[in-house]
């Protein structure tokens, strides 16, 4: 069974929504409603290690939906990969279920991008007063750095200029290394 399947398979039926619609999780300027109808960016993860998890909620066993993409933030690549995090940039279609729900179809899943969990910048641990909540939801992708990103002068605005130095730093390591993994993976 090749990647594609496998994430297919775990990935099959499982529920995506939040009132009968599905939203962007990346979202300045706000949160973008994403047509169901059609096919859907989604990034997926399955967790190897993870600064942010480890001692506080069990790491989850197999592939997990993290983070819908819109139109506006469609990219074809991983901005950013993380060590200790699988990561995928993928298509997938649902079916609606309920009222307020949608079904991942696993048959249409596609593959755009791969990163391996030995590859990418180092995740950095968040102060708890910013984890507590993630922890608590079970946001398995919290600390990778495609979702921290965005969210950078979040963290300047509380004072974490620590954090988001060392964030940076990451995401900048990440980066030097990319410009060689890029010829290997088949990027341009």
């Amino acid at each position: 069974m090749n990647l594609e399947e496998e994430i297919g398979r775990q990935l099959h039926g499982e529920l995506l929504g939040i009132d009968g619609r599905i939203e962007c999780d990346y979202m300045p300027p706000h949160r973008e409603i994403i047509d169901p109808a059609g096919p859907i960016r989604y990034e997926a993860i399955r967790v190897v290690a993870s600064p942010t998890l480890d001692g506080r909620v069990p790491i989850p066993d197999g592939w997990h939906l993290d983070a819908a993409r819109c139109q506006d933030h469609a990219d074809t690549m991983l901005p950013y990969r993380t060590v200790g995090s699988e990561e995928v940039l993928l298509t997938l279609e649902v079916n609606r279920v309920e009222a307020v729900a949608f079904a991942v179809d696993g048959t249409t899943i596609q593959l755009l991008d791969h990163s391996p969990p030995d590859e990418g910048g180092q995740p950095v641990e968040a102060p708890p007063k910013v984890t507590a909540t993630p922890v608590d939801n079970e946001d398995y992708g919290f600390d990778r750095l495609c979702r921290q990103a965005p969210i950078l002068h979040v963290y300047r605005h509380l004072g974490l200029d620590g954090h988001v130095d060392a964030l940076v730093a990451a995401m900048d390591s990440d980066r030097r290394n990319w410009g060689a993994d890029t010829k290997a993976h088949g990027r341009t």
